[in-house]
């Protein structure tokens, strides 16, 4: 998936480069990150809602349920203000990149409409980047620091991409945790990035 989703985005910028597609094709291309956003969110939403299971679960396992999701989000805020110190991004824009939270194909898509290209582009990358290490170092964590931190490093995609591997190394109840957690990222990641980028 991370090969087919780079080879995309070098596709994109070869062709634009090049002048392979017609003018008429730029307002299409302006537009259609926006339309392609709004779906995502409603599947995002459709899928919550259809599994009221989990919903239910939230409320009733044990209070790590909220505080992982709670403890993830406050470090990666914490983590995005002190990127800003080292990198060329002001205090806004750096926590509002860190806030996608590992789910790129929001945050990136959002803030390249909102703000610029350019910090959709760190954007995306930054968050890619999240999730390719949580795939390979979750066993370690696991290990050295417990099953709760490996749900946390994994942000948003505790719920998906890197659940397998969490259930895989921490076990079937931090599995069931790691999903109720990737819900709960998810909900407020579509929030907490608009209102980061815009205050």
């Amino acid at each position: 998936m991370l090969i087919a989703m780079f080879a995309s985005m070098v596709l994109g910028l070869v062709s634009s480069y090049l002048g392979i597609l017609p003018a008429s094709f730029e307002p299409i291309a302006n537009d259609m990150p926006y339309y392609c956003l709004c779906f995502m969110l409603f599947l995002v939403g459709y899928g919550i809602s259809k599994d009221r299971e989990v919903l239910k679960q939230l409320f009733k396992r044990n209070l790590y349920a909220i505080l992982i999701p709670i403890g993830t989000i406050s470090g990666t805020l914490a983590g995005g203000a002190l990127a800003s110190i080292f990198l060329p991004l002001g205090l806004r824009e750096s926590m509002a990149v860190a806030a996608g939270c590992g789910w790129y194909s929001y945050s990136a898509v959002y803030l390249a409409e909102v703000h610029s290209a350019d910090l959709g582009a760190v954007a995306f990358l930054a968050n890619v980047g999240r999730e390719t290490v949580a795939l390979f170092t979750i066993p370690l964590i696991v290990k050295v620091f417990g099953k709760y931190s490996a749900i946390s490093v994994a942000g948003a995609t505790s719920m998906d991409v890197t659940m397998p591997i969490v259930s895989r190394y921490a076990g079937s109840e931090a599995a069931i945790l790691s999903f109720i957690h990737g819900v709960v990222v998810s909900i407020v990641v579509p929030f907490l990035v608009p209102i980061l980028i815009g205050w």
